[in-house]
């Protein structure tokens, strides 16, 4: 795990059969993304994942991202942006308009829109993000993390 107090988004290489399937699919080299961020001084990452949908759990030593990008952004304003989509649902409908070409419409996020929502909220509130607004010109429900993690660097 980063030592970094400070807000970064993290990209993982695929650990299991659906990260495999998620990288065949979308021909790149990350399957997942996620905001490691501090909340009452606890280390923290919050994401959407298949499991749990949009939450946040404590960070355990061993995880280790693959590339980190740094969010240099106040960590109160992002827990409090991170906050408003916990509870929202895995899309797995997104998902599915990966297959089929059509966006469903549908409240589930993937782990790229919900960091693409965090995004687009910094930027309605003043904030700078990482590479500029390039993120923001990616499709929400269809960008793989490999799209979003160029956007950003």
């Amino acid at each position: 795990m980063t030592q970094s107090a400070s807000p970064e988004i993290w990209f993982f290489k695929p650990q299991g059969l659906a990260g495999y399937a998620v990288t065949w699919w979308t021909r790149g080299k990350y399957s997942h993304c996620g905001i490691a961020h501090s909340i009452n001084g606890v280390r923290v990452f919050s994401d959407s994942n298949n499991t749990y949908g949009c939450a946040c759990r404590t960070l355990h030593l061993e995880e280790n991202p693959d590339i980190v990008v740094p969010f240099p952004i106040d960590a109160e304003w992002l827990s409090g942006s991170i906050a408003k989509m916990y509870g929202r649902p895995y899309g797995w409908l997104d998902v599915i308009g990966f297959v089929d070409g059509h966006a469903p419409a549908y409240s589930g996020l993937i782990c790229t829109e919900f960091i693409l929502n965090v995004l687009i909220d910094a930027v309605n509130n003043g904030y700078k993000i990482p590479g500029g607004t390039a993120a923001l010109a990616l499709p929400k429900t269809k960008a793989a993390p490999d799209a979003l993690l160029a956007a950003l660097t």
